[in-house]
């Protein structure tokens, strides 16, 4: 099923703010274990951050 436009807005800012909170974990985990944070995981935990959201999200709200 096509996840709406409205849809997928949501799910952007649903793993905008999950996302936010991930990354602030990971660099505390790499803090207190020594070792540099890599910012492209960044990129990785948004992905999966925005699709569980728009899963969450797909077919509950149409345009």
């Amino acid at each position: 099923m096509k996840s709406s436009h409205r849809e997928h807005e949501m799910a952007l800012y649903a793993a905008q703010a999950m996302t936010i909170s991930d990354i602030a974990e990971e660099k505390d985990k790499a803090k207190s274990h020594h070792y540099t944070y890599d910012a492209r995981l960044g990129i990785e935990i948004f992905e999966d951050n925005y699709k569980h959201a728009l899963e969450h999200y797909s077919g509950r709200f149409p345009d």
